[in-house]
């Protein structure tokens, strides 16, 4: 998923045949059309990721405060964090329902809601993409008095075990922010809030995600969400991807000598 991340150089190939010096390999740069798709990606969660003349981040952009250089979708996933922030068990949003923010807040919990007694504060996870893009989301959050935690491919085995595990214990944060790793055999039950940031290339890729709170020992009503930008191609991806799902289903469902 992080695929638009700059290659390091590789060392010259050092040669016992002869003192002749072996020619610095260099990385392998990007198709065109690979580099103008990832670019509209990263774009989705913040113009100003998409290197576009006009349309690119001040170069203090880490050092100004987010409401300076905000995001929709940013803004949407900070404001869903923030209704469900500190709760437990609290109903969903309801989303597409109000042209102002996106969502209308429930007056009830729909029917035959589960809440377990003594339920803790829910945990909440954040899915983004590229997690050299999460000090937008960072800066969000810390403007709106969010503490957050952050679980990449950048931590190692056993760090993200000891994060997770930081994470679940925790009696004061209650967002992380989580990358591709989370498809990785996470257990993640401990949360029971999928806010899906950026939109995942198929449905596969969703329900596993989902799945790694949704799984045996969940004792909450598991809640995700998809941030999705109207009049951008984040529709396009989500309807894409959705219909990944149903080929899928259907091919799963055929009779097994059409399948074979």
């Amino acid at each position: 998923m992080c695929a638009g991340d700059a290659r390091p150089l590789r060392s010259p190939i050092e040669s016992t045949a002869c003192n002749t010096p072996s020619p610095t390999v260099l990385p392998r740069a990007d198709p065109p059309h690979q580099a103008f798709y990832l670019k509209i990606r990263r774009a989705l969660l913040h113009h100003g990721l998409g290197q576009v003349p006009g349309h690119t981040l001040p170069a203090n952009a880490r050092e100004r405060p987010y409401s300076e250089h905000p995001s929709t979708k940013i803004s949407l996933a900070v404001d869903i964090v923030k209704y469900h922030h500190g709760k437990a068990c609290a109903p969903p949003l309801i989303g597409g329902s109000n042209g102002d923010t996106g969502y209308t807040i429930p007056t009830e919990a729909p029917p035959g809601w589960m809440t377990p007694p003594n339920a803790p504060i829910d945990k909440i996870f954040m899915y983004l993409a590229w997690p050299d893009s999460n000090w937008l989301v960072g800066q969000a959050l810390d403007e709106a008095g969010i503490k957050y935690m952050e679980i990449t491919g950048k931590d190692d085995v056993a760090s993200r075990a000891k994060l997770l595990e930081q994470f679940r214990d925790s009696t004061d944060t209650y967002v992380c922010l989580l990358s591709s790793v989370g498809n990785c055999g996470l257990n993640l039950a401990f949360a029971n809030i999928m806010i899906i940031v950026d939109n995942m290339w198929s449905a596969q890729e969703v329900e596993q995600l989902i799945g790694r709170v949704w799984r045996h020992g969940q004792q909450k009503e598991v809640i995700a969400y998809f941030c999705i930008a109207i009049q951008s191609s984040d529709i396009f991806l989500s309807n894409l991807s959705l219909d990944k799902g149903y080929m899928h289903k259907v091919l799963i469902g055929m009779p097994h000598k059409l399948s074979k």
